[in-house]
């Protein structure tokens, strides 16, 4: 009698995710750009593999999306997603799931809208508009001045005339 043993195969797939320090900090609705790296030493030739990114803050996924690979043994790939305009300001994770299996994450954190270069250019704005109003309402009122004089030295005049 023959004993007939059959193992399921465990996907061995292994996959990790960096983000790249030039965008560990990104401003709202600017490019996430990040680093995978797949390797599957145990499957043998090319053969798709289905990936999902999704960005997340506090289990909540703000936005994601997928993507099909060929790989053989292992690769490595830039990728990037776009943070949408109505992200809040905090620390997020980029979660990169493989044949929705094995996942890896890494952290990264979004700038919300810095106000600071929009009120330092209305402040100047403002300041300008207050010193050229009131230079013009000095020369108006110098102008004013100018013609009631002539106008009373007129007067002045036609009565000893």
């Amino acid at each position: 009698m023959a004993l007939i043993l059959v193992m399921p195969s465990i996907y061995a797939i292994s996959v990790s995710v960096s983000v790249p320090d030039k965008y560990q900090e990104i401003g709202v609705g600017g490019t996430l750009y990040f680093k995978v790296d797949l390797q599957d030493p145990e499957t043998v030739g090319r053969h798709d593999i289905s990936l999902k990114y999704d960005v997340m803050k506090g289990g909540n996924v703000i936005v994601s999306s997928k993507e099909l690979k060929a790989i053989e043994t292992q690769t490595s790939f830039l990728n990037s997603i776009k943070i949408p305009d109505s992200a809040e300001a905090g620390i997020y994770d980029i979660v990169v799931t493989v044949n929705d299996n094995e996942s890896a994450s890494a952290a990264f954190y979004i700038k919300g809208l810095g106000t600071g270069g929009v009120i330092d250019f209305y402040t100047i704005v403002l300041f300008t508009i207050v010193v050229i109003g009131g230079l013009a309402l000095y020369e108006i009122d110098r102008i004013r001045r100018g013609i009631e004089k002539q106008s009373a030295s007129n007067a002045v005049s036609r009565v000893r005339g």
